[in-house]
């Protein structure tokens, strides 16, 4: 619920409305559970779950520190959807555990979570009113927010494999994968391929935009032994047309980074955005090192 709360404030729109009446669909409470024959069929494309993901702006995956949300199929499934779906928004929230104490009308208040959020290539409302205002505070504020995110949950993360992902009943991941693999509604619940080129691209997008917020974690805590494994895993997201490297105001961003930087751009890359604002150890031999790297057809940098 925190992360839900912190979601819908942070993408409030600005124009005026209330940010407390934004719908959200959660199946736990759109569906029967206790007659789930009712909403969940063979044929995932028949459920509630796609009816609603069809209708909705996006995907808001609430995850906890240990990553038990990419062990669990339907989850999987909605994330699959929204990621093969460029106009559908994919943020995710991860609800780290602290402890808050505040008091509203006299009455003590306690929250065990922290929200933190991942929205990729995305400013929230008080990020783009700040960069609107001030160039580069904005985009600071995102890089700071996604560095937050829990190492323990970014080094699981990276090793996401949807094949191996569980349902409480055998029919229903029989069910999905195949659905994500393309299989016609015929044969949805025969056995599912072991490995499929469409669970290798869910696979490696979510790798990578767990890996991108291990990359600004890194770099900003000059953890730099751990930028290899984060490169490798952004640059094997091919499918991704789009890498973006925002680190504004940071002071361990030096030639030796940009080189790390170019070591991750793919050759299917067509949009490369770049944000080093007031990084200082930035020098020409590292800036033309990354020029050196930069993919043949890149249209927009």
């Amino acid at each position: 619920l925190d992360c839900v709360e912190e979601h819908s404030y942070a993408r409030r729109s600005g124009d005026g409305s209330d940010s407390r009446l934004t719908a959200y669909w959660v199946c736990a409470y759109a569906n029967n559970q206790h007659n789930l024959q009712d909403d969940v069929m063979s044929d995932p494309r028949s459920t509630s779950f796609f009816h609603a993901l069809q209708i909705t702006r996006g995907v808001l995956l609430i995850s906890d520190e240990q990553g038990t949300v990419f062990r669990r199929i339907w989850c999987v499934f909605e994330v699959g959807f929204a990621i093969v779906n460029p106009n559908k928004i994919l943020d995710i929230a991860v609800a780290k555990r602290v402890v808050r104490s505040w008091s509203v009308g006299g009455k003590p208040q306690r929250s065990a979570h922290k929200a933190l959020l991942i929205t990729p290539d995305s400013l929230l409302y008080d990020e783009q009113v700040q960069e609107k205002s001030y160039p580069g505070i904005g985009i600071k504020m995102q890089a700071d927010r996604e560095a937050e995110i829990p190492t323990d949950l970014i080094v699981t993360a990276l090793h996401i494999n949807i094949a191996e992902a569980k349902a409480s009943v055998p029919e229903d991941r029989r069910g999905i994968l195949n659905c994500i693999a393309g299989v016609h509604a015929d044969e949805v619940s025969l056995e599912p391929a072991e490995s499929h080129p469409a669970y290798d691209r869910i696979n490696a997008r979510l790798r990578s935009l767990f890996a991108h917020a291990g990359w600004l974690s890194a770099l900003r805590n000059k953890r730099f032994e751990d930028m290899q494994m984060f490169i490798e895993t952004i640059r094997a997201d091919e499918s991704n047309a789009t890498l973006c490297f925002c680190a504004p105001m940071c002071d361990s961003l030096d030639a030796d980074r940009l080189r790390e930087v170019g070591a991750s751009l793919h050759t299917q890359l067509r949009e490369l955005r770049l944000n080093f604002y007031m990084c200082r150890k930035i020098d020409m031999p590292g800036l033309s090192e990354l020029v050196k790297r930069l993919p043949a057809n890149l249209e927009e940098l």
